[in-house]
């Protein structure tokens, strides 16, 4: 058996010669899995290192491997004695990979990989690098395969149909969805190239990669015809015929490359440069568009726990043994977004579902220290899911905005860690129907000193939204939103005449036939001089979405803003936007939730990051 020094000698050597000055092996498999088969293992072959994230870059005096925190201890390990000296990606002074390329190679030198294993957008991050020094790629060869006697074969296991009564949807619907999305992107063909996806798509399970059921292949799916180009011998006859039932004919795994070298002049290609890999991309040919494009198949996976939002449900989650686990997760998927769309800063903000109440524990969420404690021991209870995107996202340098009335940021754990990391934090839930209305009216009332016996307010919508909020559960943690908004406007203890001991209620109803909109009625019972009763009624009958859309916007551009001048912490300047504005409240400070005076506080704000004076006084 040839030791990692030989083997690197070996592989040296083939680089001469070709006239490589580097080469590259990344743990991909021809789909950027995250899990690969045995075949694709050839870093783990050349290096020892059997983490499952890591990148080998072998140049003619030094081999250096890039992992990420995960694998520090392994790696160092397992890389003792190796020459391969491990880059701690992340770490202070150590360089990224192409930063490292960009130093270390010559003006016009070539650098080699097997362009079946390096995703296109990788290849393109490297590409944009290294132009201002002319270096070049060759992809055309896997010189591994020549050094690795005993490599195991590819994979073709046998492929199985998975019935309806678990896939949910027939596989023709599923195919006729991806061709509308398809044009809705203006493109003429879409490949697929993530396992998960193409599983998914054409109801199919295979056992290419352990414990994962996917199977290798491609599909090249056209508004007439759809292709599967699968691995020989993997796919039966029964299954065969159910394809062909559907429009899906076969083809050789390794023929994608063909077909799409094929397409006609002017088709426009859909690939997901996250998942295609550099040889398909470059396959398409020069009269023809590629778009590059996220697929139109399948979003991140969610870290999602079912017992905070009972009414929904989905696979399309992450998979974690702890809510630790679920935060270094989330991180990552921070980091490869940051990374694949070459973004210089990011602001993450919540847009999802309201999760059931949870009451501030001063044991766990009193301290930034208990709280990682909390989940490091997988707290359940008092640790939310969307705690931990809060968490990943300070952790990775982003502001991060709650967007719904979940507890979240508004425990002195996260202003502890907004205040380490230095990033702006803003909540709670949306102000965009009722509230809004609440929160503009109320004033009318107070400033003319009319009096209030009551306010009660009812909302119907069908969305989403109104699905989870008919748990009582979760209704309650936006009921506590509602009902905050009054009680620092309408003060008693300022007015206790006009404002002692109104009745307040607050009411959501979910009623499918409105979907998307929303619609919400106050009854006001109001009184004047001399006690004389009165009544006011609003209707407000709206879209949430064309409503919550720009103040997603302008919060996040705010936020990122509001980093950039070194704002962090709380944002109060921000609760204009917000139901439930963040304040603290372990020193009795109270949120304002005056739409006027919260307007004020904004526009100062605004004024002060231009670097001018605030020039309005809160009344």
């Amino acid at each position: 058996m040839m030791t990692t020094a030989e083997k690197l000698t070996a592989l040296r050597r083939a680089m001469t010669q070709r006239g490589l000055a580097a080469y590259l092996v990344p743990t991909d498999d021809f789909h950027a899995s995250e899990y690969v088969g045995d075949y694709f293992k050839a870093r783990e072959y050349l290096s020892g290192f059997t983490g499952s994230a890591g990148t080998l870059l072998i140049l003619p005096s030094r081999a250096l491997l890039w992992t990420d925190g995960r694998y520090f201890l392994q790696a160092e390990s397992q890389l003792a004695g190796s020459g391969i000296e491990l880059m701690r990606s992340g770490e202070p002074d150590v360089p990224t990979l192409e930063r490292f390329l960009l130093a270390e190679l010559e003006d016009g030198s070539l650098l080699g990989f097997d362009a079946r294993t390096v995703n296109t957008a990788l290849a393109r991050r490297l590409g944009n690098k290294l132009r201002t020094k002319h270096i070049r790629f060759a992809g055309d060869e896997d010189l591994v395969d020549a050094l690795w006697p005993d490599r195991p074969p590819l994979s073709a296991a046998p492929v199985w149909e998975l019935g309806i009564e678990y896939a949910g949807e027939a596989r023709a619907d599923k195919l006729a969805r991806v061709r509308a999305a398809m044009a809705d992107e203006g493109a003429d063909a879409f490949v697929v190239t993530a396992l998960d996806e193409l599983a998914w798509l054409l109801d199919l399970r295979g056992n290419d990669v352990a414990c994962t059921p996917v199977f290798l292949g491609f599909l090249l799916l056209t508004k007439e015809d759809a292709v599967l180009c699968a691995r020989a011998g993997a796919v039966g006859e029964e299954v065969k015929a159910s394809l062909a039932a559907d429009g899906v004919r076969l083809a050789d795994y390794e023929g994608i490359y063909g077909l799409v070298r094929a397409l006609p002049r002017g088709t426009r290609v859909l690939l997901d440069g996250t998942t295609a890999n550099y040889r398909l991309t470059q396959s398409v040919p020069d009269d023809a568009e590629t778009l590059d494009r996220p697929s139109p198949i399948v979003p991140m996976k969610a870290a999602f726990d079912k017992r905070y939002a009972s009414r929904l449900d989905g696979d399309n989650v992450k998979d974690c043994a702890t809510r630790w686990d679920m935060v270094e997760a989330l991180r990552e998927d921070i980091r490869r977004f940051k990374t694949d769309n070459e973004c210089d800063r990011i602001v993450v903000i919540w847009a999802a579902s309201t999760e059931i109440y949870v009451p501030v524990d001063e044991q766990i969420h009193g301290s930034l220290a208990a709280l990682e404690a909390a989940m490091k021991a997988n707290d359940t209870e008092h640790v939310a899911p969307s705690m931990c995107y809060a968490y990943a996202a300070l952790a990775e340098g982003a502001p991060f905005i709650m967007g719904a009335p979940n507890t979240t940021v508004d425990i002195p754990a996260m202003w502890e860690m907004a205040e380490k990391t230095k990033m702006p934090i803003a909540g709670k839930d949306f102000k965009t129907g009722q509230t809004l209305v609440k929160s503009g009216f109320a004033p009318i009332i107070g400033t003319r000193c009319l009096g209030l016996s009551g306010w009660f307010s009812t909302n119907i919508l069908g969305n989403r939204d109104g699905l989870v909020l008919d748990e009582p559960a979760n209704f309650h943690t936006k009921e506590v939103s509602k009902l905050s908004t009054l009680e620092s406007i309408l003060v008693p203890e300022n007015q206790p005449d006009l404002y002692t001991n109104y009745y307040h209620k607050v009411r959501i109803n979910y009623y499918p036939p409105r979907n998307d909109d929303k619609e919400g009625w106050d009854n006001i019972d109001i009184f004047g001089w001399m006690g004389y009763p009165m009544q006011i009624k609003i209707n407000f009958l709206c879209r949430d979405s064309i409503l919550a859309a720009p103040l997603l916007l302008d919060l996040v551009l705010l936020s990122d803003l509001a980093a950039r001048k070194g704002r962090y912490g709380t944002q109060r300047f921000l609760s204009f936007f917000l139901k439930a504005p963040m304040h603290d409240y372990t020193k009795g400070e109270e949120p304002v939730n005056h739409l006027y005076q919260q307007y004020t506080m904004l526009k100062n704000a605004i004024r002060e990051m231009g670097g001018y004076e605030a020039d309005e006084e809160i009344d």
